[in-house]
């Protein structure tokens, strides 16, 4: 064995263990959360260091050439998986520390831009939601959500379309296959942005975290804003919204404010085979402007 090919390997080593040691900590979060009753997250028994400590591990994991986009994309899938778990009562704080980590990592803390940009009429305004075909083709016939929809679970949608491109990947993630473009009365979209409640705390709300979670359990709709995303999925500085929906306001949406369903399935997988061809496809891209709720 070469020197230069031990120190490479040695090297090569050092990073997957940095790498190892920040993907151990993000997965062990829940535990910590469920053994302290909720402490943990709260800053308490070593609660208040676990977060840098992580954030130390991609540190040095990007200092050994490791890549951010790899981290980003580790913290993603737990945010995934942690988003569908509306019934456990701790996952508030698990998803704040996922959002933690991922802004900190993306370097998001300075994106204090806000802007919800969107297709809208004098009547309506547009958001995005991907599913599989069964709850796609259903929602397509009935003109809004049926049977194979869950109504028991908090569903988001979004006015961004390529945010929306950047969460099922145009169209290629496993149940995100069908992207539908849904109308719905504007009534009932500045109704869900005016009693959204924050999913994520901080010291600038001017109330406690008690306060806020007590606030986030009684709220049927969820608000965050996230980074806005160029075509190739890159963070910009803008941050865009996001609204979750749960118990009266799914209700409300899909049995009242919702207009028009379109399956812009097709339309999607054509700008996706465009990009990768190399074409510019800024031009083809949803018209959207600043939206202002009344």
């Amino acid at each position: 064995m070469s020197k230069k090919w031990a120190e490479k390997w040695n090297h090569h080593h050092v990073k997957m263990i940095h790498l190892t040691e920040f993907e151990k900590k993000i997965q062990s979060y829940d535990g910590m959360i469920i053994e302290t009753g909720g402490r943990f997250a709260q800053g308490k028994l070593g609660g208040d260091k676990y977060e840098q400590r992580c954030l130390d591990d991609a540190k040095n994991y990007m200092l050994a050439g490791g890549s951010k986009k790899h981290l980003i994309e580790i913290v993603d899938r737990y945010i995934l998986f942690y988003e569908k778990e509306t019934e456990w009562k701790f996952q508030d704080l698990e998803m704040a520390f996922l959002r933690n980590i991922k802004e900190k990592l993306i370097g998001v803390a300075k994106m204090n831009k806000k802007e919800i940009r969107a297709v809208y009429s004098e009547n309506t305004i547009r958001v995005y939601q991907a599913y599989c075909d069964d709850i796609a083709d259903e929602a397509i016939q009935l003109g809004t959500f049926g049977k194979k929809f869950k109504m028991d679970r908090m569903t988001w949608i979004k006015p961004s379309f390529l945010w929306m491109m950047y969460r099922c990947g145009w169209a290629t993630k496993s149940g995100q296959e069908r992207v539908l473009a849904i109308d719905i009365k504007r009534e009932g979209f500045d109704y869900i942005v005016q009693h959204a409640i924050a999913s994520t705390h901080n010291e600038n709300m001017g109330i406690s975290f008690e306060e806020w979670k007590e606030q986030v359990q009684k709220s049927d709709i969820r608000c965050q804003w996230d980074p806005e995303r160029d075509i190739y999925g890159n963070p910009l500085e803008i941050r865009s919204i996001q609204l979750g929906l749960r118990r009266e306001a799914v209700k409300s949406y899909v049995n009242e404010w919702i207009v028009h369903i379109e399956d812009i399935t097709a339309y999607v997988k054509d700008l996706y085979n465009k990009k990768n061809k190399g074409m510019d496809i800024q031009s083809l891209l949803p018209k959207e402007q600043i939206y202002i709720c009344k």
